[in-house]
């Protein structure tokens, strides 16, 4: 009995983890997507946009396989400033793609 109580309770220490993980992640992808221009600058951000974070992984989407290629080359630059701006590590890797759809350009 006292197995069942230990196994609901870790269930439901790992729910609160995996929801509060969850509420973070979510708000530093929109606090993101919110001041990108502010982050990366105008010239690529009206080009570019933060699509999604994967655990510390940002994934920026581009208009073009063009683009995408390109930013790699600014790939530190982009990660520092992204840092800068949270005041936090919470993204450590950046990649890069591009836009599913046209409804997900920001121009």
């Amino acid at each position: 009995m006292a197995g069942g109580n230990s196994q609901s309770d870790m269930r439901h220490l790992l729910r609160g983890v995996f929801r509060e993980r969850s509420k973070e992640t979510f708000l530093t992808l929109n606090l993101l997507r919110q001041h990108w221009v502010d982050v990366v600058g105008p010239e690529l951000g009206g080009k570019t946009q933060p699509q999604r974070l994967d655990g510390r992984t940002l994934v920026i989407a581009a208009p073009d396989a063009c683009w995408a290629y390109e930013l790699q080359f600014f790939r530190s630059e982009l990660l520092s400033s992204v840092q800068a701006y949270l005041a936090s590590q919470a993204v450590t890797e950046l990649r890069f793609g591009m836009y599913v759809s046209e409804l997900d350009r920001p121009w």
